[in-house]
């Protein structure tokens, strides 16, 4: 089978799925521009293993996409068995979806999440360009099914494909005992006994406020560590204010330092206001831990059953975020049990289980 991606930049969990795919069929991917002007340096060290990678020569239009005329040469009929479109928002994207339209040549539409706001204007009227003329729209959620229904996609032609960053290889066999957590607290200088883990860069759309003024109102000498930059004026004006201790903002760190991290904690917590998926709800769940999330997360929806594994609430609920991490803080029992949970649910989530989705799907349609 031959297939081509079209697609923005080479992100690390892309790729990685690029080259699981690219085992199994004869691949080919056209990234618009070769890095995200809004991402850590490592973003750049990609390798393009087992399928074609092809950076496309354009203008940037944004920190990671760029107008590349030239794409229309890629795009010739019955030359792949299967074109997939990734980007909605992109003059690239746009200039594909006309070509093939122009030209009759069919396409998937592909996407890692999103809720439908805007059904008129230019944009949504851009969106149902795309998505309408798709012969498959391969979604992650309920929310992103909805999306594609609400800009044209008929309900027969979308398709459901976990979405993921890790490997089988990646899943810890079972959760960390207590004597191993000690251990790697030990290696990483964390002194509190207990830890609620957050991951993610220090922006608005992460809610550290509300998770800091849940945390605070919390009177235990449990530690919160939030690993992805430093602390910012409004987030150190609440710290001080209200008096909270044990609260630590670790720098940015690569995936193996990372793990420990995940490994030491005993809670995930992902405060955001706004994620259309959320890898490290992944991440975490692969190394056993109950995740406490919003009901604006893709990943929380898709992933965390309520009360199985861990809770969801609204995003700006500070009461309910406290008192979840509350209540699973002060049992081991239901930590234990929760983690069990996510283990057993994210190994339907893997790199390998994303690729094999996709060929099954593209060979029955």
């Amino acid at each position: 089978m031959k297939i081509l991606y079209l697609t923005n930049i080479p992100s690390p969990y892309r790729v990685a799925y690029f080259n699981e795919l690219g085992k199994y069929c004869e691949l080919t991917v056209l990234f618009e521009t070769s890095y995200s002007t809004e991402r850590d340096k490592s973003w750049k060290n990609y390798q393009f293993d087992h399928f074609t990678g092809i950076i496309m020569k354009g203008v940037r239009t944004s920190r990671d996409t760029a107008f590349c005329p030239f794409v229309v040469k890629y795009l010739k009929k019955e030359i792949y068995d299967c074109i997939i479109l990734t980007v909605l928002s992109s003059p690239t994207g746009l200039l594909a979806a006309a070509w093939l339209r122009r030209f009759q040549i069919p396409y998937c539409y592909e996407g890692d999440g999103g809720i439908a706001k805007n059904t008129r204007g230019l944009k949504a009227s851009l969106k149902r360009f795309i998505i309408s003329y798709a012969d498959i729209c391969f979604s992650t959620t309920n929310d992103f099914d909805r999306y594609c229904l609400t800009y044209g996609a008929l309900k027969e032609k979308i398709r459901r494909y976990p979405f993921t960053s890790i490997y089988e290889k990646d899943i810890l066999p079972q959760i960390v005992r207590k004597d191993e957590k000690c251990v790697i607290k030990e290696h990483l200088e964390i002194e509190e006994e207990r830890i609620i883990l957050s991951v993610g860069r220090v922006i608005p759309l992460k809610g550290y406020d509300v998770l800091l003024k849940a945390f605070g109102g919390i009177k235990s000498n449990w530690g919160l560590y939030i690993i992805g930059g430093e602390v910012n004026e409004e987030l150190r004006d609440i710290i001080i204010k209200k008096g909270i201790e044990h609260v630590h903002f670790v720098k940015f760190k690569q995936a193996e330092e990372l793990k420990q991290y995940y490994m030491a904690a005993d809670i995930f917590v992902l405060s955001t206001r706004s994620d259309t998926w959320g890898l490290v709800i992944n991440e975490a769940m692969a190394c056993g831990l109950p995740v406490i999330t919003t009901y604006s997360c893709g990943a929380g929806t898709e992933m965390v059953r309520q009360g199985e594994n861990g809770f969801l609430y609204e995003a700006e609920d500070v009461e309910s975020l406290g008192r979840h991490m509350e209540e699973l803080m002060e049992s081991e029992e239901i930590r234990r049990r929760m983690g069990e949970k996510s283990l057993a649910i994210v190994r339907n989530y893997t790199i390998e289980k994303m690729a094999e989705v996709h060929l099954a799907i593209l060979g029955n349609d």
